[in-house]
């Protein structure tokens, strides 16, 4: 479908739709595109096209595939590393709620579930090109907003505030290892002052205009990840598992839901995958990329929660926090601060941005700004003082927030964008023959899975409190 139909159709019944993706900045992680959308409203000039004007379309189609140049590998690379963070740090003391045999079986369940969702949210994205724009895999639709925007103005609106309380609750996981970690190391200071200590760094960091620019130090978390935390912690508890097998708990169906809720923090990825789909240089790789991803590094988290949890390291809610206090542990925890700290203001910006994208105009002043930021990690930390213990965080995050944004959401978003529903009028053969009647059962499940998952995973968290 040519660009020129689509921007002349004005009364198509795609017309509202582009009239709520175009105004959308682009993904936060692109600073190039981002500062075309803050210059004047004069039309843009196409130097392919002998200097024409180009229309906000042809302006969101160009930025979007110019994202694209990504191979199958370093997607898949960026899509992992963004889903590796603090959850995992939790799955050893996950495993203790579920029993090792237990969480053993339900995480690839889980994680088979989790891929199902992560598919339709891909199929929502390509639904709502193919209805703005006319094609599955080219068109204005880049982000989890943009899709939500793609809808109507309060599915823009309801993406908005859950994809950024998901990113600000992840942003609170990490103040809160920091100052465990800092605890740890200074034990006779109270938590909550060490959280005052890090504080001011955050804002500090947050203000940096060009903080999406520094991106490259996730790849010093990455590294603090793979070698620091996962080898110390090998280190100490493989040798142990002799020793501390038969003390383990086999099965665990009471608190099993904790196990769940835990587990789908730490395979929260659902943000990231749109972001990473819209820089495969192949969309169509899109779903292989997924479950390459998900699946390497679910069998990651599986290894590290259970032979950890076998090796007698499930009984704190960071596994760090049950390791002797030896140099390459005090080394290990001194360098996972520090990457979480630079972290922290690159995962705030992707909230900052959308928030900013809807409050202010890009003339508004700079101070306002970062006062905005300025509480938004004030939040953050406020939130951490009162919630000091990493596990039941995320547990409590992992049964509310995203159940919603990874099952439910998705479902009513596709239901929204498709309207797909069985052929009553057609009569019951046909309702029971056609795919739309099988399509509409697994969305409503995916539905009733994501509330039951939340109303019990809340409810279990709940009661462990009190």
């Amino acid at each position: 479908m040519s660009t020129t139909a689509v921007d002349t159709n004005s009364g198509s019944e795609s017309a509202p739709l582009l009239a709520a993706v175009i105004p959308i900045n682009d993904s936060p992680g692109d600073p190039a595109t981002h500062s075309s959308n803050s210059s004047s409203s004069l039309p843009r000039i196409d130097p392919d096209r002998n200097n024409t004007p180009i229309s906000g379309v042809d302006l969101k189609i160009k930025q979007a595939e110019a994202r694209r140049g990504s191979s199958f590998l370093g997607a898949t690379g960026n899509f992992m590393k963004g889903m590796l963070g603090a959850g995992i740090l939790s799955m050893p003391n996950s495993f203790s709620k579920s029993g090792l045999w237990l969480g053993v079986i339900s995480l690839p369940v889980l994680t088979a579930i989790v891929i199902a969702a992560m598919y339709l949210l891909l199929q929502t994205k390509r639904e709502a090109n193919k209805k703005v724009y006319g094609e599955y895999h080219k068109g204005p639709v880049i982000t989890y907003m943009d899709v939500g925007r793609s809808t109507h103005r309060l599915g823009g609106w309801v993406v908005l505030v859950s994809i950024c309380s998901m990113q600000l609750c992840f942003c609170t996981g990490w103040v809160i290892v920091m100052s465990n970690n800092l605890h740890g190391m200074v034990p006779s200071i109270n938590y909550r002052i060490e959280i005052l200590w890090i504080f001011p760094l955050l804002v500090l960091l947050s203000w940096i205009p060009f903080i999406k620019q520094l991106v490259y130090t996730s790849f010093f978390g990455l590294l603090v990840y793979l070698f620091g935390v996962m080898g110390v912690s090998y280190y100490y508890g493989i040798p142990a598992i002799p020793d501390n097998y038969s003390h383990t708990v086999k099965f665990n169906f009471v608190t099993l839901p904790i196990f769940l809720s835990n587990l789908l923090y730490a395979l929260g990825g659902f943000s990231g995958l749109v972001g990473c789909e819209s820089t495969l240089k192949r969309s169509q790789q899109a779903p292989a990329m997924m479950v390459t991803g998900m699946g390497v590094y679910s069998v990651g988290v599986l290894l590290f929660g259970s032979l950890l949890y076998a090796g007698g390291l499930g009984g704190c809610g960071v596994v760090l926090d049950c390791l002797p206090d030896e140099w390459p542990v005090l080394v290990v925890k001194c360098a996972l601060t520090l990457a979480l700290l630079l972290t922290h203001p690159l995962g705030l910006s992707y909230a900052v941005e959308m928030i900013e994208d809807v409050l202010f105009s890009p003339s508004t002043n700079r101070v306002v700004r970062c006062l905005v930021r300025s509480v938004l990690v004030a939040v953050t930390c406020i939130v951490a003082a009162l919630v000091p213990d990493f596990s039941v965080f995320s547990s409590f995050v992992g049964s509310v927030l995203l159940p919603f944004c990874g099952f439910i959401l998705p479902a009513f978003l596709y239901f929204s964008i498709t309207g797909t529903r069985p052929p009553f009028e057609r009569g019951l053969l046909a309702v029971l023959r056609s795919k739309r009647t099988w399509v509409t059962i697994a969305l409503l499940g995916l539905i009733l899975f994501g509330c039951v998952f939340l109303v019990i995973g809340l409810y279990t968290a709940l009661m462990e409190q009190l």
